[in-house]
């Protein structure tokens, strides 16, 4: 029968939540786009503390964003989309 110490436990759990919070960014999940209710435009909206709390439980690694939907009124947290960088040739 296994059994966990409390620092064992706690180290698992962090690792877990680590690893599905990389899994979200891998995956693009809650990425900016339109509205996911209406496939309306979004506008930004300031955080709220709660917002602040769940950057610094990802670490930083999800980049979130409060948004608000202009047709719905749909609010909620996503990230920016990484933008496309055309490089030309170098002199």
């Amino acid at each position: 029968m296994f059994s966990f110490s409390d620092l064992e436990l706690l180290a698992l759990l962090l690792a877990s939540a680590f690893s599905i919070v990389v899994l979200l960014r891998i995956f693009r999940v809650m990425e900016k786009g339109n509205c996911p209710s209406c496939e309306g435009k979004l506008t930004r909206k300031k955080r709220d503390a709660g917002d602040y709390f769940l950057i610094g439980i990802s670490l930083g690694i999800l980049p979130f964003k409060r948004y608000r939907c202009i047709q719905c009124g749909w609010e909620g947290l996503r990230w920016r989309q990484h933008k496309e960088v055309v490089k030309g040739p170098r002199p």
